[in-house]
């Protein structure tokens, strides 16, 4: 690891976040924020300027395209919008199947994750549930969703989250229990311990050995980074979220997966692999190249 490689990845972050913030700009007052969050960094200011125009040449985009097209891409903004407004419902309290909801401890674009609970006769148990949120559940995410729950069910491994039940919620929205880890993100883990080279080392070469059990069993995440990797009080970590993973040969599965145009453009940009980010097929070499990128942080 070095020093150099140190400061891109630094960098890389500071643009994903000024690039974020500045979607959310007015278009009177984008150019400005982005001049004054850079600085004195020209080429960091005329590389977001880049990035916002890609996303507001999009509305060209869609009128050149299929209804199909449209529809995908709709689907996913939708997803993206549900990710930073709260108007879904509040299931804090009720039950799950035969789980009750205690607390919401994870939200993203297409799901939200509780901490649950199931005791009866038979089972004592603590869980973390996952939904499929009301708004974005069409046909391919509810397919991608299933698609997820299915390919837990494929790894047995004591580095990746394992499923344990599955079901539809009663208002008709597909959830997943899992188990549920007690950890914290690996870079803060390491921070807060400060723990030494060495000690990263060992608990890197366990989160790949996680990934070479999936790869081995055809599964590439495509979203490796350090808030899907977590670490417990024992040192022990889990590689989580495998939720826009994809079958490296899906005639090889029974595991339907959804197509769409936008499939190759789901990904956390600051941590995308280069063929994620130009759109390109996407191999397990994303993967190897997500890995290595919190031994920087």
């Amino acid at each position: 690891m070095t020093f150099a490689w140190v400061l891109k990845m630094s960098r890389r972050q500071r643009i994903d976040e000024i690039f974020d913030k500045a979607l959310d700009q007015d278009d009177a007052t984008r150019a400005d924020f982005i001049r004054t969050a850079c600085g004195d960094d020209l080429e960091m200011a005329a590389t977001i300027t880049r990035l916002v125009a890609t996303v507001d040449d999009a509305g060209d985009f869609l009128e050149n395209q299929s209804a199909d097209a449209r529809d995908a891409i709709a689907d996913a903004a939708m997803a993206e919008k549900c990710s930073h407004s709260d108007n879904s419902l509040d299931r804090t309290g009720s039950m799950v199947g035969p789980y009750k909801l205690i607390r919401e401890i994870g939200r993203g674009g297409r799901s939200t994750v509780f901490e649950a609970e199931r005791s009866d006769d038979d089972w004592h148990q603590t869980v973390a549930v996952k939904i499929l949120r009301r708004g974005v559940d069409t046909d391919d995410i509810v397919s991608r969703f299933l698609a997820e729950r299915q390919i837990l069910l494929l790894l047995n491994h004591p580095g990746i989250s394992s499923i344990v039940d599955g079901g539809m919620t009663e208002d008709g929205l597909p959830f997943f229990a899992m188990d549920l880890i007690d950890g914290e993100p690996i870079t803060d883990f390491c921070k807060s311990r400060k723990l030494s080279l060495n000690e990263r080392l060992r608990l890197f070469v366990n989160v790949a050995e996680a990934v070479e059990y999936a790869h081995r069993h055809l599964v590439i995440h495509r979203d490796i980074k350090p808030s899907n990797i977590l670490v417990n009080e024992d040192g022990i970590s889990t590689l989580l979220d495998f939720g826009i993973a994809k079958i490296v040969d899906a005639s090889q599965s029974d595991i339907v997966m959804a197509h769409t145009q936008t499939e190759m453009r789901i990904m956390t940009p600051v941590f995308a692999s280069p063929e994620q980010r130009a759109g390109e097929p996407v191999t397990t070499a994303a993967d190897i190249d997500q890995l290595g990128l919190p031994l920087t942080v």
